[in-house]
């Protein structure tokens, strides 16, 4: 085995990707555990530099105190050797001291062994030789201690323009969450082999503890998995031991880690296993996954698996018979199994989730019901199955593509992409009706809320102010005039809140421009008609629904004025269509068939519809409820929502 005088800096640039900020402590705690340590303390050292929120101070150093064996001449030998198989059986890699030296330029370790009166001390960085240790006898030494001090934090990093940060912000609560997490699988089987150990976490004038009383007695189930292709060194089967642990602390924390001796090696992200939402009254659970095939594998930063993360399946081999990707497949299915016994009811709740889901979002009932993590909420579903349609219309679009281009087309193959594109179809449609659903709530608002003016009720109809033409499709979407007929959705121009003059100068183009007699005024809403059909055109009043008698009586005098101007003014116009949209309370009903307007039937319960005809312009006004035009858009919109709910 080499001696460690080779250059240390080429051995650290060569350890792949960075370093968490406190796997050196890790690292130093597990050495001191492993080293029999019975009482551990570690203490952080904040930046005195105090920032402008005084919140965000940064650690800059750690030291770790044991009273473990220290540095025998055998773990001296040990640490000057690269690679040293020096307690291999414990799970050390021999390569944990270079792993400091990317986050620590000096790590300071000062040894006292009671034993042979002996106190070492070893300034250990990148240029370290073993001749600059010192070993001198010491017979005042009562008690084993080794100190371990990381020094000289490499961060922050200028990198061009960019400054990289990786210190921990001065916040013990989480700094003992980090420690705990690495080391709990650890902790644990040290309990069980019945070791004592305490370890004091101090930050200023604060202290945690971690000792035997804290760590849980985790529950523990194994599964085994077939290896993917024939392998001597690990059979037909790879065996995994899941550790896990419910904690009632209303925190709503979910933690799933791959482990290796003893220690967490890479979290498990939360979506892969269903972790979507929270789990029932706010619980919190850990799930520590074990393999001696975590072991063989995991790399020197202990951060990763080498030749396990590769997504692409082919790369199972000999050596890797099964990838991370498997390993997660499975540990889902055991984590179901697990959560489906401490909460029998889960699916229960699962399915009024499910309910609520489709209820939201019914074009994507498909997908919903197609999700199979444990723990689901509304949104979580809704935001999945959204993706999934996503994916599922980028596919379809493709796989009928293909099928056109293919010169010998299978038409077993067409029939079913064409099921596959109408299936598609009929969830964008849906989208459209969910969209239009959503609009009519958003009118039928203003029903109840006295302060949404006319304004308001104007803006669901079309953003004041704005235009839409036969030539500028994408427009159309900003109306939503189906609130009314769907027939109006097929307008050649419609105009909102727009100067009659304007209109005309938009519309006229092959005339020249001028200026109309009262062409200042202001109708709500215009709509023109394609001239090469039926040549009518649409006009809107809006009053807000609590207006005052006197304010709703303005409509029918400005809707006539308004549709006199348009009809004497733009060419070819037929018939006008004229409505006042408001509120009609027994008052106002009665001032309009005062006027001469006739009440005509309607299903519903809550509204009026009254009718007017113009005779001099050839204009029908309709005096129409806004609790009609909300009662029959849900009503048309009614259909197709139930048709989806039951796909």
């Amino acid at each position: 085995m080499s001696e460690i005088n080779v250059e240390i800096e080429s051995i650290v640039k060569n350890l792949s990707g960075d370093i968490c900020f406190l796997q050196p402590v890790y690292e130093a705690i597990a050495n001191s555990l492993e080293a029999n340590a019975t009482n551990i303390e570690v203490e952080f050292f904040v930046d005195k530099q105090i920032t402008f929120d005084n919140k965000n101070n940064k650690i800059i150093s750690y030291c770790v105190i044991d009273d473990g064996d220290g540095f025998t001449q055998d773990n001296i030998d040990s640490f000057n050797k690269l690679w040293s198989e020096h307690k291999i059986s414990m799970g050390c890699k021999g390569s944990g001291r270079f792993t400091w030296l990317k986050v620590f330029n000096n790590i300071s370790i000062i040894s006292k062994i009671a034993k042979t009166a002996s106190e070492v001390t070893i300034p250990f960085n990148k240029k370290y030789n073993k001749d600059t240790n010192i070993i001198k006898t010491n017979n005042n030494i009562k008690n084993n201690q080794t100190k371990v001090c990381f020094n000289n934090c490499i961060y922050p990093i200028n990198k061009g323009n960019k400054i990289i940060d990786k210190r921990e912000i001065a916040d013990l609560e989480n700094i003992y969450n980090q420690i705990f997490d690495s080391l709990l699988i650890k902790l644990f089987l040290l309990n069980q082999q019945s070791k004592i150990f305490n370890i004091s976490i101090k930050l200023g004038d604060r202290i945690k503890t971690i000792n035997n009383k804290d760590i849980p007695n985790l529950y523990h189930r194994e599964f085994e998995i077939d290896t993917k292709v024939p392998s001597d060194r690990y059979g037909e089967k790879i065996k995994f031991d899941v550790f896990y642990y419910f904690f009632p602390n209303k925190k709503k924390s979910k933690k799933a880690y791959y482990c290796a001796h003893g220690r967490t090696v890479k979290r498990i992200d939360d979506d892969s296993l269903g972790f979507s939402a929270s789990l029932p009254n706010g619980d919190s659970m850990i799930v520590l996954l074990c393999s001696q095939y975590f072991d063989d594998n995991v790399n020197d930063q202990r951060d990763g698996f080498n030749g396990l993360e590769n997504s692409d399946m082919k790369s199972r081999n000999m050596s890797y018979p099964i990838l991370l990707g498997d390993i997660k497949a499975e540990l889902k299915k055991e984590i179901n199994l697990i959560i489906k016994e401490r909460y029998p009811n889960i699916l229960d709740i699962n399915k009024t989730i499910i309910r609520s889901a489709v209820n939201e979002a019914p074009y994507l009932s498909k997908y919903i019901y197609e999700n199979k993590d444990i723990l689901v909420s509304k949104d979580s579903l809704i935001k999945d199955a959204k993706n999934e349609f996503a994916k599922s219309k980028e596919k379809a679009k493709k796989n009928f593509e293909d099928i056109l281009h293919n010169a010998d087309v299978n038409m077993d193959a067409l029939n079913s992409s064409i099921k596959e594109v109408s299936e598609i179809a009929s969830a964008e449609l849906g989208e459209y009706i969910l969209y239009r659903e959503k609009i009519i709530d958003a009118l039928a608002y203003a029903l109840n809320a006295k302060e949404k003016k006319e304004k308001y009720i104007h803006w669901v109809f079309m953003p004041k102010n704005t235009t839409s033409t036969e030539f500028d499709k994408d427009k159309k979407m900003l109306s939503n005039l189906w609130l009314l007929d769907d027939k109006y959705m097929s307008y050649s121009f419609v105009a909102s809140d727009k100067r009659i003059n304007e209109i005309y100068n938009l519309i006229e183009k092959e005339n020249k421009k001028r200026n109309i007699h009262m062409g200042d005024k202001k109708p709500d809403i215009t709509i023109l008609f394609n001239k090469e059909t039926n040549k009518d055109a649409v006009v809107i009043e809006f009053k807000k629904a609590f207006a005052t008698l006197g304010e709703k009586e303005t409509a029918p005098t400005e809707i006539n004025r308004n549709i006199g101007i348009i009809k004497r003014t733009l060419s070819d116009v037929n018939s006008i269509y004229g409505y006042i949209i408001t509120t009609i309370d027994d008052e106002f009903n009665q001032s309009l068939k005062d006027n001469g307007y006739i009440e005509l039937f309607n299903t519903s319960l809550d509204g009026k519809i009254l009718y007017n005809y113009n005779k001099t312009n050839n204009a029908h006004i309709f005096a129409i409820d806004l609790n009609t035009i909300v009662a029959d858009a849900r009503s048309r919109n009614k259909i197709f929502l139930d048709i989806l709910k039951n796909n």
